[in-house]
């Protein structure tokens, strides 16, 4: 049986509104992911541009804001871990591990052509990483030896800054990144990371103009009266202007002996 991807119609960015889409709800894609092991979106000016790894390989698609693809481009024909894509009204970066290697990808011409933008080196086989792209920097998060760590390199520079520890003290697991920026000296990035062998989020921020760091902040513990839970899965996060509201699922035996899956949020002030 086929898979496809369905999308749900969000409010559009004004950098969006020269394009009118004809559908507000749910969208049947003709993109085929009855293989894939995960995708990701970023949507600029340009339209929808999408990727999809499946098991060795990791493709893109270009779709306009009607759910139409074009042809799929290969950006690796080979296994790789945790892609992510972002950028802006002009670059858009696709950040995913290889061997031992972060390598990013990146398009200047909306998605037509792709080339090597940068890589770097780590101690060990690549595992979760997580990329976003904010105020003209592209900030990624990487597991490494344990060690939640982080890099960002702006778009016209040509090294890395970092790498930082962010999981000071504490070995952690399923990082992942949000960056906003209010102007000067709000220039601020946000982690959240699952802390290694518990079922306990933490979350620290970074701020880029001044270079300093909060301290390691407890985020949350998985808990339900009503299950034993066997696995948790930090699933994402987002920021508002206020608070961070965590995703996860979770995994356990109900009171009635059933195996079951579940999926929820928490939100706490930042």
């Amino acid at each position: 049986m086929k898979k496809f991807l369905i999308l749900f119609a969000a409010a559009f960015t004004t950098t969006l509104l020269a394009q009118t889409p004809n559908w507000t709800g749910v969208k049947e894609t003709n993109i085929n992911v009855g293989s894939a092991v995960s995708v990701d979106i970023f949507t600029n000016r340009d339209g929808n541009h999408i990727i999809v790894q499946e098991s060795n390989s990791l493709k893109y698609y270009k779709m306009n804001l009607n759910g139409v693809a074009g042809s799929p481009v290969t950006i690796e024909n080979s296994a790789i871990v945790s892609p992510s894509i972002s950028g802006d009204a002009n670059n858009i970066y696709i950040v995913y591990g290889i061997g031992n290697q972060v390598r990013v990808k990146r398009s200047t011409d909306g998605g037509v052509n792709w080339n090597l933008w940068t890589n770097f080196s780590l101690a060990t086989t690549a595992s979760y990483m997580e990329s976003v792209f904010s105020n003209e920097n592209l900030h990624v998060t990487y597991l490494e030896s344990g060690s939640v760590k982080y890099r960002y390199r702006h778009q016209l520079g040509t090294i890395w800054n970092g790498p930082y520890v962010v999981s000071t003290g504490e070995n952690g697991t399923l990082p992942r990144i949000k960056a906003s920026y209010g102007g000067s000296g709000k220039d601020s990035v946000y982690f959240v990371w699952q802390k290694a062998g518990t079922f306990q989020f933490n979350h620290r921020r970074y701020e880029v103009t001044t270079n300093s760091w909060s301290s390691v902040l407890f985020g949350h513990i998985v808990t339900d009266p009503y299950v034993n839970i066997t696995s948790v899965w930090l699933s994402g996060f987002r920021i508002t202007s206020s608070t961070i509201i965590m995703y996860f699922t979770y995994a356990g035996t109900d009171l009635q002996g059933n195996y079951r899956s579940y999926f929820n949020w928490v939100w706490k002030d930042k």
